[in-house]
């Protein structure tokens, strides 16, 4: 370590005694804590102003040499520059001189020129002639030579370790110009700039600091010190210490060696690393007790008494020497890739939407570090690398699947890259944090690793991040945050490409066409399907009539872009000089054939890279068994007039996809496709040419991106692929994979065709739901088809939870109804499933193990491995003689080691083999947990594993890893995503309705469904006196609940702010942007088709919803919460006071209120027969009132719930439930008994004996003439109820998951049940009609 101390303002010539005790005691401080220097810089002041005489004393000089004796240097280590005091600025012709070059900001001096006249230089030489003559006290001629050049006031001193740039900030200093417009002349700064050594950082001195330069000033210095790699200036003047960044610029302010009030006499010490380029400096001030530390310098670095800084190099042109050697890393990947400006997406951030900006911003905040998350395609590699070329930091890119194919940590690779190897050297460069990041990683790739790589990868990052100067930025495909818990990072995303964007790209004509093709312009929001089309738009252009050339125009979606894609690699080879016809004959083969083979190779073994080794035997083994189709060459053949079928060897193949075309990208690892979208469309391509349905369609679950290929590839599918795969699938039951791929590859469309279902199995899978139908219907004429098949459960629908993927994504684990499953999601492996009971605590997937923890009362362990296939191996419990559980409150660790699992308590060490469970040791030992094991620490199973389903997006459980995310849905669902791609089906949800309504007179119900199309929801509309369905509207996907008018001629719907109104005989739909007045929450109150609106003034009023009339109400009180219209058609209300219901009394007339005083009101309702006002409070309990005498008559107890109340519109009866399945009413019995009235309420609880509630009640209403209950179920069930009793009469069930008119049921094989669901509800042919 190189160190110097910083003097500065010594103001000799004020000699009190608490000064001269002071600077006594500094030499004395410095010997005493054994503060040894290399140097020592004075920036100036040496004497004081305003006294008499004002000389330089020979104190001055005897102390500046006994500093130097107590840091242990030498006088040729001390460097000096003039303060403002240590010149006379009534020197004959100086005060001119300056006026001349620049005073108040007047004068000929330009900082863009830097000119100062040679003259005027002369003159304010002059003014330091007192100052050369103390100089010339201390040291030898050579030094003093100089200070006496006139027309060099500045000069460098060249030491081992630094250039020492002495800079006069004096030279324009005079009366009424201290310290502020000062000028150096910037010619002058950049002549001595010359000087520096390009191999040695810079230290610069002066007196003033570069804020008392004047503004233009400031701007020429700073870019002229910037580029010659000058990063610390130090100065003093003010007084007082101050350290700080000022741009680039580490600004260095000694204190004063001078006793004045409201300062501090400080000192700086600086230290540097030679190594590293990096330093710090800290203050040592003086207190009444003497010299000491001071305590709080910077708040910026994990040290408060110290101030970090960074030097550079001027031979490096100002950059860090990191910076250069980062520059020539990243070269390589910068230089693989075409970086288009405008189509560079910009970033959803907090901090801005330009991510070089929000980096700079972010690093001063508690979250400095980013996580860029997009789709595949959308640019995040592009973006890092652009930031790489553009900017002059060390910033290092890293592709993490790079990293493993050299088998490097990150760690590892930035000290190869940086430091040589030396990774001491990178933690000293990146252990300190400065006002910018010493480094940034820009670690791309998240997505392309798999588990085990990527959890390694994590914890390295993790590391990485306890290092203060490091910036970490981690591009992915989804969000991992939540399972690693990563503090200190921000998630942005990328948002898709803006027309603007989009149309800088392309010519007018070009972009013309590009704004009329819908689907090619919201295709081209991706920047890499720009980028594709711009290079293949002029080749398309130019050989679009081309016969030989097959394109696919207009380019409707990715797949024909990425088709016509690799056709104008063909088309390329046309535009040489001489064009070789054998050597396009190969191409086309290389790509169409082998190329795709090898796509389809990899996906399979869902590998996007394969060692050069492997690839090389892939490669050979897929050209052998090419069989070349003769009439695909045909037109290339007559276009060359060359006839002779090409031979496909190795060598020009694997030249042609690496070296030529670049297809493939190969390194000294491995051979790779450029993005999985080249991968997944090559692989459709090859899938679609084969002939061997069953191996290709059968043996596993095609991925849901190649899916979609295949159907964009094969236009006419359903008298084409689809019917061939359809044909082999017909009357057999051992075919349920290729069905299951019938089913989700080719849907109902205009230009697939009508799908036929015929004779095919369909049990266990759900028939698909049907967008767009024509006029014929999809026949279902010999299928079998089950409860499943239309979307309902077979028995009590499995809800799964626990959701844990293995560490490589290779299989996932699940939870239900007391079982554990195994899915496999990377082979064709049945699901494996094991009961385990209740009080499931967590799964763990560690190495060829499944950890199944169960807490509660009886804990265990159950333990399966995977040999070949899943087994269970036993169950980890204690004995029942020990009575204590394994995870007792005396637990300290679980430790794996080799087969073995470790259990330390206090004073305890238990040991189970996993071979078979068995116990086989067990040992009292002291304080065991003390001294364990060293294995896999594994004490996170005792912790239980929770999440709360969430009703309003329809989850139970959701899990994300390594890209890939796991959820489980409230109607059954389990599904595999990436990004916005669904991987895989792995349960088909039931009926699951997200909200239901029945109109107020009980005839007619609505139900709208979770599943989202096109941003749009289904509701179904059902006729409950005819029991059947009338019709499907679609509405926004926004919209959460629905609600149905008193006469079933409205629906309405709403958000979270906002009212949404649909007229059914019209069709007119509207928004307000309010939600109605209603009797209880969760619901909307009509009355007839009007419903209760508040005013401008807060006052109710009656909105007619069919004409718009508006009619008076009356008004209890302002602002009203909840309301409810009274028999006499008064209204009752909850106001702001939500404890009390406010209505008018039939006694008196005038308002009365009832309520608790304890519990808010949810709900009010009146009765038509009766003085009585039912009253539903947040305890859960409802209250009868009598509107008369305002006393409380009936608390009916809790048993059903009161989220939801409905009175009769004709009978005095409630109906109530908790909105789960718990369903109650109480009917009102009145008799006169000697000559009195009286009344009873009678409790109905909705009876065990009849069919159980399966669903969460989701809306009730009574329907008076056919005197029934009518309640909708979540599970899609209707449930007709008597009005008064409870008892249950009847049920529909709904069917929502697809659109049963576009199916023919005619001759389908299923239960009776099925049958008569269906004829009951739909009018399309069904399973009764010949």
């Amino acid at each position: 370590m190189v160190r110097w101390l910083h003097i500065s303002d010594l103001h000799f010539n004020n000699d009190d005694m608490s000064t001269v005790l002071m600077r006594e005691e500094l030499p004395k401080y410095l010997r005493k804590n054994n503060i040894r220097c290399d140097y020592i810089f004075c920036t100036g002041d040496i004497r004081t102003a305003n006294a008499s005489p004002n000389n330089f004393p020979d104190e001055a000089a005897k102390y500046l040499i006994d500093l130097c004796t107590a840091v242990g240097i030498t006088i040729d280590r001390l460097f000096i520059v003039a303060g403002n005091h240590d010149v006379d600025r009534n020197a004959i012709g100086r005060d001119e001189a300056i006026k001349k070059i620049c005073f108040r900001r007047n004068g000929y001096y330009d900082p863009k020129y830097g000119k100062v006249e040679d003259d005027d230089l002369k003159a304010v030489y002059a003014g330091q002639e007192e100052f050369r003559d103390f100089i010339s006290k201390i040291y030898v001629v050579d030094r003093i030579a100089k200070y006496t050049d006139p027309l060099k006031p500045h000069f460098n001193i060249e030491t081992e370790d630094f250039n020492i740039l002495h800079i006069d900030s004096t030279l324009t200093y005079t009366q009424d110009q201290e310290a502020a417009d000062l000028v150096i002349g910037t010619k002058l700064l950049q002549n001595t700039l010359k000087e520096l050594n390009p191999d040695k950082p810079t230290v610069l001195l002066s007196h003033y600091p570069v804020t008392s330069l004047l503004q233009g000033e400031k701007k020429c210095v700073s870019e002229l010190l910037y580029r010659n790699g000058v990063r610390l200036w130090l100065a003093g003047h003010e007084h007082d210490h101050m350290v700080q960044p000022i741009g680039y610029l580490h600004m260095l302010q000694a204190g004063e060696l001078r006793m004045e009030e409201n300062t501090n006499a400080t000192v700086l010490i600086g230290e540097y690393d030679k190594q590293t380029n990096t330093g710090n400096v800290t203050a040592h001030s003086w207190f009444p007790e003497g010299w000491a530390k001071y305590p709080i310098l910077w708040h910026d670095g994990m040290k408060e008494e110290q101030y970090p800084f960074q030097l550079r190099l001027p031979g490096d042109g100002g950059l860090p020497r990191e910076a250069i050697k980062a520059k020539q890393a990243n070269k390589e990947f910068v230089s693989r890739i075409q970086i288009i400006e405008e189509l560079i997406p910009k970033v959803e951030d907090e901090e801005g939407d330009d991510l070089g900006d929000i980096l700079k911003t972010a690093w001063s905040t508690e979250t400095p570090h980013r996580i860029i998350l997009a789709d595949g395609g959308m640019g995040k590699s592009t973006m890092l690398l652009k930031i790489c070329r553009d900017s002059n930091e060390a910033i290092l890119y890293i592709p993490l699947e790079r990293l493993v194919a050299i088998g490097s940590s990150i760690k590892s690779y930035c000290a190869r890259v940086l430091f040589d190897g030396s990774e001491g050297a990178f933690e000293k460069y990146t252990g300190i944090r400065y006002s910018s990041p010493s480094l940034t990683l820009l670690i791309d790739g998240m997505n392309e690793i798999n588990a085990g790589q990527e959890r390694q990868f994590i914890n390295e990052i993790k590391a990485l991040n306890l290092f203060k100067g490091i910036q970490v930025v981690v591009s992915s495909r989804s969000d991992f945050t939540a399972r690693y818990s990563m503090a200190g990072y921000s998630i942005c995303r990328l948002t898709p490409l803006s027309d603007e964007q989009i149309m800088s790209v392309f010519s007018q004509e070009e972009w013309g066409g590009i704004r009329d093709a819908v689907t090619l312009r919201r295709l081209l929001t991706n920047p890499m399907m720009v980028t594709m089309y711009q290079q293949i738009s002029p080749i398309i252009k130019r050989y679009e009539h081309e016969e030989s050339l097959d394109w696919i125009l207009p380019i409707k979606n990715a797949t024909d872009l990425l088709y016509d894609y690799y056709v104008a690699q063909i088309a390329v080879l046309f535009q040489r000089n001489v064009v070789d016809g054998q050597k396009v004959q190969i191409a086309y083969l290389s790509i169409f054939d082998i190329l795709s083979s090898v796509a389809y190779a990899y996906e399979v073994t869902y590998s996007l890279n394969k060692e050069n080794a492997e690839f090389r035997l892939l490669l050979q083994k897929m050209i052998q068994s090419n069989v070349i189709k003769e009439e695909k060459l045909i037109p290339l053949q007559e276009k060359f007039r060359e006839y002779d079928i090409p031979e496909l060897r190795y060598g020009p193949v694997f030249d042609y996809l690496t070296s030529e075309s670049h297809l493939l990208y190969k390194d000294d690892a491995v051979i790779a496709f450029p993005h999985q979208i080249y991968r997944d469309f090559l692989s459709a391509m090859w899938i679609i040419k084969q002939d061997d349905i069953e191996k290709y369609w059968n043996n596993r679950k095609i991925p849901l991106p190649v899916m979609e290929h295949i159907r964009n590839l094969s236009d006419k599918y359903w008298t084409g692929l689809a019917n061939r795969v359809h044909e082999v699938g017909k009357e057999r039951e051992d075919v349920a994979t290729l069905v299951s791929n019938l089913l989700d590859c080719f849907p109902y469309t205009a230009t697939g065709g009508c799908p036929d279902y015929s004779e095919l199995d369909l049990r266990g899978l759900q028939i698909p739901d049907a967008k767009d139908i024509g006029a014929e219907r999809i026949s279902l004429r010999g299928a079998k088809i089950d409860n499943t098949s239309i979307g309902k459960p077979s028995e009590q629908s499995l809800l799964y939870t626990h959701l844990q993927f293995s560490s490589g994504n290779e299989y996932l684990a699940a939870y239900s109804n007391g079982r554990a499953f195994i899915f496999s999601l990377q082979t064709e492996e049945q699901p494996f499933l094991y009961f385990v009971g209740k009080e499931l605590g967590r799964f763990a997937f560690i190495g060829d193990y499944l950890f199944a923890t169960k807490l509660g009362m009886n804990q265990e362990i159950y333990v399966f491995r995977h040999d070949e296939k899943w087994i269970y191996v036993g169950e980890i419990r204690n004995s029942e003689d020990s009575h204590t559980r394994i995870f007792n409150n005396r637990f300290h660790l679980l430790i794996l080691k080799e087969n073995m699992l470790y259990f330390y308590y206090n004073n305890r060490e238990i040991r189970f083999s996993l071979t078979d469970c068995s116990r086989i040791y067990n040992q009292q030992i002291k304080h065991a947990w003390e001294n364990p094991v060293e294995g896999m620490d594994l004490s996170f199973l005792k912790n239980r594993n929770n999440q709360k389903r969430n009703r309003k997006t329809g989850i139970i459980w959701q899990t994300e890893h390594n890209g890939l995310v796991a959820t489980s849905a409230l109607d059954g669902g389990l599904t595999i995503t990436s990004g916005n791609e669904t991987l895989y089906v792995l349960a088909r949800g039931t009926i699951l309705l997200k909200d239901g309504s029945v109109s107020g007179d009980g005839k007619h119900a609505a139900t709208l469904s979770y599943g989202l199309k096109d941003g749009k929801r289904k509701i179904q509309l059902w006729n409950l006196d005819k029991r059947m369905r009338e019709g499907d509207i679609l509405c926004s996907g926004v919209i959460e609940t629905v609600h149905l008018s008193e006469d079933g001629s409205f629906i309405l719907g709403e958000t979270d702010k906002e009212t949404w109104v649909y007229e059914l005989a019209s069709g007119k739909e509207r928004w307000f942007a309010e939600h109605f007045v209603s009797n209880q929450h969760k619901k909307i109150s009509t009355y007839g088709t009007k419903v209760l609106r508040k005013n401008m003034e807060h006052d109710l009023y009656l909105y007619d919803l069919k004409t718009g009339e508006c009619f008076a109400t009356d008004n209890p009180c302002k602002n009203a919460r909840l309301a409810c219209f009274m028999s006499d058609g008064s209204i009752a209300t909850v106001c702001n006071n939500v404890r009390k219901v406010k209505f008018k009394n039939i006694r008196t007339g005038a308002y009365s209120e009832v309520g608790s005083q304890d519990m808010p009101v949810i709900g009010i309702s009146s009765f038509k027969n009766e003085p009585f006002i039912a009253v539903a409070t947040q305890d859960n309990i409802i209250s009868i009132y009598h509107i008369g005498d305002c006393m409380r008559k009936k608390i009916f107890d809790k048993t059903g719930g009161n989220y939801m109340m409905v009175v009769s519109p004709e009978n005095t009866v409630i109906a109530c439930s908790n909105g789960r399945k718990a369903l109650q009413t109480f009917n009102y019995y009145e008799k006169t008994v000697r000559g009195k009235k009286m009344g009873w309420w009678y409790p109905n609880p909705y009876s065990s004996q009849d069919p159980a509630i399966k669903g969460d009640i989701l809306d009730m209403a009574f329907n008076t003439e056919n005197k029934e209950l009518v309640v909708i179920l979540s599970n899609g069930q209707i449930m007709f109820c008597h009005e008064k009793y409870c008892r249950f009469h009847s049920a529909v069930d709904i069917i929502t998951n697809f659109n049963v008119d576009a199916y023919d049921f005619r001759g389908c094989i299923c239960s009776e049940l099925i049958k008569n669901q269906i004829c009951l509800l739909y009018t399309s042919p069904s399973p009764r009609d010949s």
